[in-house]
């Protein structure tokens, strides 16, 4: 995705070590990031980032909830993997409904706020 981004243009990237250094770093106008919509829904939220409408974006990305085939869930697992599938993927915060009008006004994250989960089928985030 980041190589097609910049259309030829030369970039430079750097890699943080945790979402709030993203995210401050940003804040102070150090550039851009792709990061979980969960992970800045309340700055979103309260105008302090804003989306970036780009195509290609949001990166969807599927998790799954797995445990070990040949062996049987002990029963704490199994309560939280039951626990998980009826949240049915609301365990995450969405983007606020009036984040897309904050977009394109300042630097920001985006990522799919659209979940999904059941027994045979993935987790999206």
């Amino acid at each position: 995705f980041l190589e097609t981004a910049g259309g030829g243009r030369a970039w430079e990237a750097v890699e943080l070590g945790t979402n709030e250094t993203i995210k401050q770093a940003v804040m102070a106008g150090l550039g851009i990031a792709m990061i979980s919509a969960h992970t800045v829904s309340a700055e979103v939220e309260s105008g302090r980032l804003a989306l970036i409408t780009f195509p290609g974006l949001p990166v969807v990305r599927t998790w799954y909830l797995v445990h070990r085939a040949d062996t049987r869930l002990a029963p704490a697992a199994a309560r939280f993997r039951d626990f998980v599938l009826r949240l049915e993927g609301g365990f995450l915060p969405a983007l606020p409904e009036g984040a897309s009008a904050a977009r394109d006004q300042a630097p920001a994250a985006s990522a799919s706020s659209r979940r999904r989960t059941s027994p045979s089928r993935p987790l999206s985030a």
